[in-house]
């Protein structure tokens, strides 16, 4: 196998040789790439996304037999393009992935096979949240001040506001920490979690914050002794909470294996097993009906925070 992203390659090798189901050990350059499924993730640590991803290598490899599959492996990226690469280039079969992401791999070629419950959750929505006493009552109101947003990567903490402000005619710049908005602009900073961005609107550090609905549903996340001080200014519609992809190259009856396979693990116990430990999914479903309507917003939003993902 070849890849043009040298050290993405490298824990390729490591990978494949802790990871396959075959009979007898094999070095990575030597398994057999049409025998072989590997499972892809961005992420910035490795080490911890590996045990995760084994489970489930070994589970859809374990299962696979019969279309001839004998090896598992793991890829992990660094970035949603340099997986979109990978996809095209044949170096990753499968992986999961939040909505914007998924879609920015859906352009470069991949196909959204199914729908992924993540612990326990098929789709979720994004809220706007302000103090009860802030007098600000419509989006229109927020220009000129500060929102307090989660981090890059975030779907309801960051790419779904940002998307719906942009929806609303709104510009919206990242400033540092401290400053002020600019005029006629949202400035934005990061706070990192939902409770922090909660202590931060009640404490007058930011007018507005982003909170993912179940975040706001849970006292843990969002404790009562904050949350009495705070309204809701802006519910969004729902989104599907995570999706699963396969690159558009892989021969058609792997890939239909696969989503037979997917759709029927939450059934036995190996499958629940893997699941679980993957990513606590709880099952998948197909992208149909109401779930394939929360993929076009997802998609109709896509080009408003399109830069944002990389």
């Amino acid at each position: 196998m070849t890849c043009r992203f040298g050290g993405v390659l490298r824990l390729l090798v490591i990978l494949l040789s802790l990871a396959w189901t075959g009979p007898s050990p094999l070095r990575a350059e030597e398994t057999p790439r049409a025998e072989t499924i590997i499972v892809g993730v961005v992420k910035s640590d490795a080490q911890k996304a590996f045990p995760k991803m084994e489970a489930l290598v070994n589970y859809l490899a374990g299962q696979l037999g019969p279309v001839g599959i004998k090896y598992g492996g793991a890829v992990v990226a660094a970035t949603n393009d340099e997986m979109a690469a990978l996809l095209q280039s044949g170096a990753v079969d499968v992986l999961s992935e939040t909505p914007f992401a998924a879609v920015h791999l859906e352009n470069a070629g991949a196909e959204i096979l199914l729908r992924e419950w993540k612990n326990g959750v098929a789709e979720y929505r994004g809220l706007l949240v302000v103090r009860k006493d802030s007098g600000i009552d419509s989006l229109d109101d927020l220009v000129g001040r500060i929102a307090a947003f989660e981090d890059r990567s975030s779907t309801t903490g960051f790419l779904l506001p940002l998307a719906i402000l942009h929806q609303h005619g709104i510009r919206a710049v990242e400033i540092p920490e401290g400053d002020s908005a600019p005029p006629g602009a949202v400035g934005y900073v990061f706070a990192s979690d939902g409770i922090n961005i909660a202590a931060w609107i009640v404490r007058g550090l930011a007018a507005v914050g982003a909170v993912k609905e179940q975040d706001w549903d849970d006292p843990l996340r969002t404790p009562d002794a904050l949350k009495n001080d705070l309204a809701i200014l802006f519910t969004s519609e729902a989104l599907p909470r995570s999706l699963f992809l396969a690159r558009a190259s892989l021969p058609e009856n792997l890939k239909q294996a696969i989503k037979d396979i997917m759709l029927r693990a939450h059934e036995d116990e190996a499958g629940i097993e893997a699941l679980k430990i993957y990513n606590g999914v709880e099952k998948y479903d197909d992208v149909a009906g109401p779930a394939a309507e929360r993929l076009d917003y997802a998609r109709s939003l896509f080009p408003l925070v399109e830069k944002e993902i990389h």
